[in-house]
């Protein structure tokens, strides 16, 4: 009997999507808002707020007036809205129920246009398939994402399943999240590895969870670390894969 390949587990957003992308679409849905409340501010100004604040509560894992446990898991839909509203509140606007409703519809119909895959990302996915891995995608992104804006793209087509932060209720890097993936795909920790690009949040959340095979794509040459392998393209993950254990390729 073949050895049974790992699962690999990657992340969506900056690993597979582009992330540049993202923050385009913010700008497009706010360069919108200005012109709906006729403010003076630049389109990057505000959505400049926007991500700061955005950071803030999404990636501030640390809860500093929790004795250190994770923060509560907030939506990005829920989020966005509430950011939206005090943006505008900082300038004198006091947006609605309904125009944060519009502006969250606005900048999904925006990422239905804007959004872009890293070139190599949908090959890499066919390439893992092709040579008998399972692919799952582990991402703090929320449904919507996956359900309504990525379908118009390749990658749906090349993954077995998805599992988002929304429907575990943990963001990553809380282990809870990688348990959940692993309890939804069947397998252990020692059959994954995890690929993505921040190593705080996909290689040190998923060591946290039992998962001590990752892979870390470093697209900027930002990082330096020994203790996992670093890609600064998709296209290298065979080889990356093959230092992880010669046996996998």
């Amino acid at each position: 009997m073949g050895l049974v390949k790992p699962v690999l587990l990657f992340d969506l957003v900056g690993t597979l999507v582009d992330e540049a992308s993202d923050y385009e679409s913010l700008d497009a849905a706010f360069e919108a808002t200005r012109s709906r409340f006729r403010l003076a501010d630049e389109a990057a100004a505000l959505s400049g707020d926007f991500s700061l604040a955005l950071m803030e509560i999404l990636r501030g894992e640390e809860d500093a007036e929790g004795g250190g446990q994770p923060a509560e898991f907030v939506p990005f839909e829920e989020a966005a809205k509430e950011i939206f509203r005090a943006v505008l509140e900082v300038r004198d606007v006091d947006a609605s129920h309904e125009d944060a409703e519009w502006f969250w519809a606005t900048f999904v119909a925006t990422q239905k246009r804007t959004l872009r895959l890293h070139p190599d990302a949908p090959q890499a996915l066919a390439w893992a398939r092709a040579h008998g891995y399972r692919v799952w995608v582990l991402t703090d992104a929320d449904p919507y994402l996956v359900e309504d804006v990525l379908p118009a793209t390749s990658l749906p087509t090349l993954w077995d399943g998805v599992v988002t932060a929304s429907e575990a209720g943990f963001p990553k890097p809380d282990p809870r999240l990688f348990r959940a993936a692993l309890a939804r795909v069947g397998v252990s920790p020692v059959e994954a590895v995890m690929v993505g690009d921040s190593y705080e949040r996909d290689v040190l959340g998923a060591r946290a969870a039992g998962i001590h095979r990752a892979v870390l794509v470093d697209r900027h040459r930002a990082r330096t670390v020994d203790d996992v392998p670093v890609i600064t393209s998709l296209s290298a993950l065979p080889s990356a894969l093959a230092r992880l254990a010669p046996s996998l390729n």
